[in-house]
């Protein structure tokens, strides 16, 4: 959900780009970019914040680190702002200072142990940037490639993310336990070196046609990134000009946003911790309940989609969203059941995973609905995209904040009330019937 892109200028022009139609291969590399990344990812951030603990670590230091840490994701916009002005001729090169900082760092992962050296501290925040980048720069390229292509390109993206994260869980439970983290990093590493190396292909075929004479009008809108009459003092203005009279639901849309984040991901970093502190777990017990909520995530999704086109995405998202803050709070209650403390949570972790798989998909929908109502609409999703940022940084500092004055059932206890709280404001969007926005 936190895809950036750089604006278009005008709807005329986005008509002309139309004639650039992605191939099938190139969506193929989309997806299988995506989803190594959130391989990468998931074993980042379940076997980090686990080793670290292990090493002795505090709680609430591992928290802050990865709030920092997830800070280092705001690059994208640098780097997408730099394409924007200079033209998608840099692409190709940001691209490969992507790759080069990723597949270094999880070498580094693969050879040392990690124990909070400060090679292994670097080679986190260059993780963060480095996936970073890379989405940005393949989605941003993606997006202007065709207008007529956005829903299908949304669909990939989120479907490869997701089903990475099921991979990575999958994966965790397979070999953290066996073989360590080391091993771990070595099958992630060489999983998204293998992705972004064919990708490749597709970021020249599609630079070609974005750098050929009938999308000369993209080359010419480079200097425009933000509408002339947009003004940081009064962005609500911008907003009302943008999107007219849906304004009030973009802006319930962020609201839930902010709630579903705070909710879903103060405990991202410290889940971990909390199996091996509160209830002794080992490395294979964490393993394996990482491809618990892989597994849950993916079926979320797959059902979040397949409900889209029958019933209501607001009843999708609130029911759902209802549901993960109940699998927050089971995961919060396990410590009381130490006899069977490892159902408990798996059965919370199921529910959470499942919970917000199923609201991601509709409300990425909603969000992608909104931006076509504007020609202005990738720079609506760029927003969202330092939102999202933002959000999981603060999570991660929230979780830090009250594991230092509190314990791990209280800030299982804050989450769930903000993932209860965030259904309120999507309950209150305008009704809208997404399976007649057809391609």
């Amino acid at each position: 959900m936190s895809t950036d892109q750089s604006a278009l200028t005008n709807v005329s022009q986005m008509h002309r780009a139309d004639s650039l139609t992605l191939q099938r291969i190139d969506l193929v590399n989309l997806f299988f970019v995506h989803l190594s990344i959130s391989v990468f990812l998931v074993a980042l951030g379940s076997v980090i914040p686990y080793e670290l603990s292990i090493a002795g670590w505090n709680r609430s230091l591992i928290a802050v680190l990865f709030g920092f840490t997830t800070l280092m994701e705001l690059g994208r916009v640098v780097f997408a702002r730099l394409i924007d002005q200079k033209g998608f001729h840099l692409a190709f090169r940001v691209y490969l200072f992507g790759i080069v900082l990723v597949i270094l760092a999880g070498s580094i992962f693969s050879t040392f142990e990690i124990q909070g050296q400060a090679i292994v501290i670097a080679s986190l925040f260059a993780t963060s940037l480095g996936t970073a980048v890379v989405a940005t720069v393949l989605d941003g390229m993606f997006a202007k490639s065709s207008s007529r292509q956005e829903g299908k390109v949304a669909t990939v993206l989120q479907t490869g993310r997701l089903l990475g994260y099921a991979i990575g869980g999958i994966m965790m439970a397979a070999y953290y336990g066996r073989y360590g983290s080391k091993t771990v990093f070595t099958i992630a590493s060489l999983l998204f070196f293998v992705s972004s190396f064919l990708s490749i292909l597709s970021i020249i075929h599609i630079r070609n046609n974005l750098n050929s004479p009938m999308s000369t009008v993209i080359k010419s809108s480079k200097a425009i990134t933000i509408p002339s009459n947009f003004s940081v003092r009064s962005p609500l203005r911008w907003l009302y000009q943008t999107l007219g009279e849906n304004t009030k639901d973009f802006l319930y849309l962020t609201l839930f946003y902010v709630l579903f984040g705070l909710g879903f991901f103060a405990q991202d970093s410290v889940l971990e911790v909390f199996g091996r502190e509160a209830l002794n777990f080992d490395r294979d017990k964490i393993g394996r309940l990482t491809g618990i909520w892989g597994t849950a995530t993916l079926i979320g999704v797959l059902v979040g989609g397949a409900l889209l086109s029958r019933i209501s995405d607001r009843l999708i998202v609130t029911s759902h969203t209802i549901i993960a803050g109940f699998g927050i709070a089971i995961i919060g209650i396990s410590p009381l059941f130490s006899d069977d403390s490892l159902a408990i949570v798996s059965l919370g972790i199921f529910v959470l995973g499942y919970g917000g798989g199923a609201a991601s998909t509709p409300s990425i929908a909603r969000l992608v609905y909104y931006s076509r109502l504007s020609s202005e609409g990738i720079l609506l999703i760029a927003i969202f995209g330092v939102i999202t940022t933002l959000v999981r940084s603060v999570a991660s500092f929230l979780a830090a904040l009250v594991l230092t004055f509190s314990s791990f059932q209280i800030l299982f206890f804050v989450e769930a009330v903000f993932l209860f709280s965030a259904a309120i404001p999507y309950a209150m969007l305008a009704s809208t019937v997404f399976s007649s926005q057809k391609e």
